[in-house]
């Protein structure tokens, strides 16, 4: 599965950015491959929890957030954490942002 710089292998459980490979957790993995799956879509952290941790667990739903906070790190060496966009009191989502183009200096 492939989005823009990212790269998963599902059947070996590698990830890459530009082909560099990134050390992911089972958990991190999984959520990634969430995240890749419904891209440029709002996921909301219970839907997140639910289908990599699971509804019978006892873990607490701001596990969702510290493994969003991991996989952020892990991108960022790749300069690709932004990837990853915080939707505001609701979850998150995978989408790639397009950064804005400079304004022309005066003169």
């Amino acid at each position: 599965m492939r989005y823009n710089r990212l790269t998963l292998n599902t059947k070996k459980r590698e990830a890459a950015v530009d082909g560099e490979p990134l050390e992911l957790t089972h958990k991190e993995f999984e959520l990634l491959l969430f995240l890749l799956r419904n891209r440029e879509q709002i996921l909301t952290r219970d839907q997140l929890f639910s289908r990599v941790w699971g509804l019978d667990t006892e873990i607490g739903c701001n596990v969702v957030d510290v493994y969003i906070y991991y996989l952020r790190r892990k991108l960022k060496p790749h300069g690709y954490d932004h990837v990853i966009q915080t939707v505001r009191n609701v979850g998150y989502m995978l989408k790639e942002s397009r950064p804005c183009s400079p304004k022309p200096g005066p003169g």
